[in-house]
């Protein structure tokens, strides 16, 4: 009996493997085939998405920053410019410049990361 139970789980395997092959994802194959190109292709999607969230991020900060902007012009009308809630004011529109120049550069940077990858991709995409 238990002859006759492994030899079916054999036959059964050894007709499934053809099948099991077929069924792999393109993508895996063309991993296992070309796996710099892969890799190419992975850091360009990384570097998309980072791009997005600095895009994200930038709007968030200038938004901080024309409010800081806006709540320091109203408290040196208001208080004039000797005053520590007008310096308070200043300390953070300066702040808020520093974080969006900071956000300004690493989006900058990651730009320039997802170009070159794209060029890897267009690289390797015309050697066969």
């Amino acid at each position: 009996m238990n002859q006759k139970m492994n030899l079916s789980f054999l036959l059964i395997a050894a007709a499934l493997s053809p099948l099991g092959l077929q069924a792999q994802d393109k993508a895996v194959v063309e991993t296992i085939k070309h796996p710099v190109a892969a890799y190419h292709k992975h850091e360009m999607k990384t570097d998309q998405i980072n791009d997005v969230k600095f895009s994200q991020e930038a709007n968030e900060k200038e938004e901080l920053l024309d409010q800081a902007r806006k709540d320091y012009e109203k408290d040196l009308k208001e208080y004039g410019s000797n005053n520590t809630i007008t310096q308070a004011a200043k300390s953070r529109l300066d702040s808020a410049k520093k974080d969006y120049r900071k956000l300004v550069r690493r989006q900058r940077e990651a730009e320039k990361d997802l170009m070159e990858d794209v060029h890897d991709v267009v690289k390797d995409k015309a050697t066969p």
